[in-house]
């Protein structure tokens, strides 16, 4: 982890001086280290190596829209989203207790209503320069396929619960958009 976390520190500071490009390799390199390193990562701390797969991806998307190649940064969220669900939890630890399984299932959830959440701020801001073919695989992504109807629900009403805080908040960070929609998140489940 330390091998990302100073990879993800040079791809910061290359992005804050406006290097666009050259932040773009590193942001990309630091998503080959995280998903090389997942699985074991992940068995020492889950939020941690969950954390490393987003933040790379979502600060690339990032570059990409400082760039103006918001088909590319809208690829990221993609990319993300598909990663965190496809990842099969539970068979990376055989020795879960009861307890250690919800968390990693609320951990993947969460995680993923992060991403759907930055999505929905992304498609407010950019989503009419996106090509219609974009707007259309991402959302097959994020939806599912048809069959998953429950999950498909459950992330269209996330996405619009996420859309009507983004007209009535102005938030400041990545970090503090995270935390709110967490906590709506946690609201939302209580509600079904």
């Amino acid at each position: 982890m330390q091998h990302w976390k100073d990879l993800i520190e040079k791809a910061n500071q290359a992005y804050s001086t406006k290097n666009y490009k050259i932040a773009v390799k590193h942001y990309q390199t630091t998503i080959s280290v995280a998903i090389q390193s997942f699985t074991q990562e992940f068995k020492k701390d889950s939020e941690a190596a969950m954390a490393s797969i987003v933040v790379s991806w979502l600060n690339l998307s990032d570059c990409y829209i400082a760039l103006k190649e918001f088909d590319n940064a809208a690829f990221c969220f993609e990319r993300a989203f598909r990663f965190v669900n496809e990842q099969n939890i539970i068979a990376l630890d055989t020795k879960l207790t009861t307890d250690r399984h919800a968390a990693r299932s609320r951990l993947k959830f969460t995680t993923l209503s992060k991403i759907n959440y930055e999505w929905a701020l992304f498609q407010k801001k950019h989503g009419q320069q996106l090509m219609p073919e974009t707007k259309l695989k991402l959302v097959q992504t994020i939806q599912g396929p048809p069959e998953k109807k429950k999950t498909k629900s459950t992330i269209l009403s996330l996405q619009k619960s996420c859309m009507a805080k983004v007209r009535t908040n102005n938030f400041r960070s990545r970090e503090s958009r995270f935390l709110k929609s967490a906590t709506h998140k946690i609201l939302l489940s209580k509600r079904s």
